[in-house]
Order: structure tokens, then sequence, then C-alpha cells
């Protein structure tokens, strides 16, 4: 299983504690770089790709060792079979994407866009 390290982050200075980063072009079986998230407030995701029978989770960390799927702010797995765009109802260190499934046209791209610092 390869790691995918998150392609931008960018901090808006029009917006005050404002970053998105975002992990593209994720294949089969990939895990997302982690990224640390410990110091904003809110952070939403969004799933976007072609879904072939594979799932993409939101994993969270305190320890950058041992992952646990998150919840979101309706109290749901953050696990996803379609495009969609939810936001982190817990709080946790670390934060990455992984694909759980899927097959040699699995392509897809997760944004967090945090907040608050």
């Amino acid at each position: 299983m390869s790691t995918f390290e998150p392609v931008s982050t960018t901090l808006r200075a029009d917006i005050p504690a404002l970053a998105t980063y975002s992990w593209k072009g994720l294949k089969k079986l990939e895990t997302g770089a982690l990224m640390k998230v410990d110091i904003f407030r809110m952070i939403s995701i969004q799933v976007e790709g072609e879904f072939h029978g594979f799932q993409v989770q939101i994993e969270g960390s305190n320890d950058g060792e041992h992952w646990y799927v998150l919840i979101d702010s309706q109290d749901n797995h953050m696990r996803f079979s379609e495009p969609a765009l939810a936001d982190v109802g817990q709080g946790c260190r670390f934060l990455r994407p992984e694909v759980i499934g899927g097959d040699e046209f699995t392509d897809v791209s997760v944004w967090a866009v945090c907040r608050g610092l």
C-alpha cells in the first residue's frame, strides 16, 4: 500500500486561520499522508471521483500510529461510497484518507478545509 502526500496546502491571508489540504488521484488501496489538524476547530471533508465498488474513509489518530474511522457531525462513520461533503464531528491530532478496495479505474480526490486556530 502506498502513501500519498497532500498535493497542496494554502493559508489565505484574507481569511484568518483557513487552510486547505488535498490528496488528488488516490488509487486502489492507497492511504493519504497524515496531516496535523489539532490546531483547527472545524474541518470539512469533500470526496470526489469515479466510485467503482470502493469506499474512502477518513481516519483520525492521536499518536500517528493507530488509526480509527472518524465520526461526522451527524454521528455517522466517515466512509464514503459516492461523492460527498461532510464536517468532521470529533477532534484528533492527525487526519488522513484511505481508499478501501477499488479496481484499476479507481481515481478519487479528497479535500480538507480547516478553519479556526
